[in-house]
């Protein structure tokens, strides 16, 4: 494709224009798929319980129906149990099955997945005092405790406003894949999937960073974690950003393309279940959430069940 394709012949802020070349080298297997030592798995979010754990026999107790586009769930479970076994894939229950669920239950993409997915740190990520932790404190991207969408899907926030001063892409795809892999951590939350609401608000062209927004959607299609993004809400974009959006939204399939939606902040309760500003940032007018209290609860909670896993 053309990224330069423009039906406005000059844009209202200048910016240096992506080429395709330069769009191409962000998404490298060599620069952005890298493959590095696991370390201790992730354990499940503290901000809710769920009776839908996963057990060690949990492949087997899964009801026979048919998943979306006709596969057989539970047969397609024992397929891949078996795969692993015979492959000597090291793989808990839990991540088989949200993989496979992603895959909407089709045997060979999950297995095709398991081993291309192996030793994956973006799977194993842990909030240690270090630079990811450092980064959720930019209060950037984090979860909201609570606020669901009338889907039941789980809520992720984005404030790329503050994405400022020197930029890291790679932590925010490290932030990124964190949170997604916190809320895929039961059978309820793989299948519900997760929406992702963007505040635009205070955007600006310095905070635009090519590399960062074209892994971000790459990410949220599913190439370094097996999360369903159900809904991507973009909340009232400027103008400016609509320029930029023209470009990057060619590097999505239509499938995805459809899940996203320009809106107006007045309009996110046709999306989140009543009594959703209750649990809103107060970055949004009526929001409740004081953001530094979320943010700062969330890492101290995350560290805590790091710690666990240390014992």
């Amino acid at each position: 494709f053309d990224p330069l394709t423009s039906h406005q012949k000059e844009p209202l802020i200048k910016y240096n224009k992506p080429n395709h070349k330069s769009i191409m080298d962000a998404l490298r297997p060599s620069s952005f798929l890298k493959k590095k030592k696991a370390i201790a798995p992730q354990k499940a979010s503290l901000f809710e319980d769920d009776a839908a754990m996963l057990s060690p026999t949990s492949v087997c107790s899964v009801s026979s129906t048919m998943s979306t586009r006709g596969y057989d769930e539970m047969q397609c479970l024992k397929t891949v149990a078996t795969f692993c076994r015979k492959n000597k894939h090291d793989i808990s229950t839990n991540l088989m099955f949200r993989i496979a669920n992603f895959h909407d239950f089709d045997h060979d993409k999950t297995k095709h997945a398991i081993t291309a997915s192996a030793n994956s740190k973006y799977l194993n990520l842990r909030m240690e005092e270090g630079a990811l932790a450092g980064h959720f404190g930019k209060r950037i991207i984090f979860p909201l405790p609570h606020l669901k969408t009338k889907d039941k899907s789980k809520v992720v926030y984005v404030r790329p406003s503050r994405y400022s001063g020197k930029k890291s892409p790679q932590s925010m795809v490290e932030s990124l894949c964190y949170v997604l892999n916190d809320l895929s951590s039961t059978q309820s939350q793989c299948r519900a999937g997760v929406t992702i609401i963007v505040n635009m608000k205070k955007w600006a062209r310095d905070n635009f960073d090519q590399e960062m927004w074209v892994k971000m959607i790459r990410i949220l299609q599913g190439d370094l974690v097996p999360t369903k993004v159900q809904n991507l809400l973009l909340v009232d974009p400027p103008e400016e950003f609509r320029n930029v959006w023209s470009l990057l939204e060619q590097l999505m399939p239509n499938a995805f393309h459809k899940k996203v939606r320009f809106v107006k902040q007045s309009k996110l309760g046709d999306f989140l279940k009543d009594g959703y500003n209750e649990y809103l940032p107060n970055d949004f007018k009526r929001g409740w959430l004081s953001v530094d209290e979320v943010v700062e609860d969330y890492i101290d909670l995350k560290k805590y069940a790091d710690e666990l896993t240390d014992i």
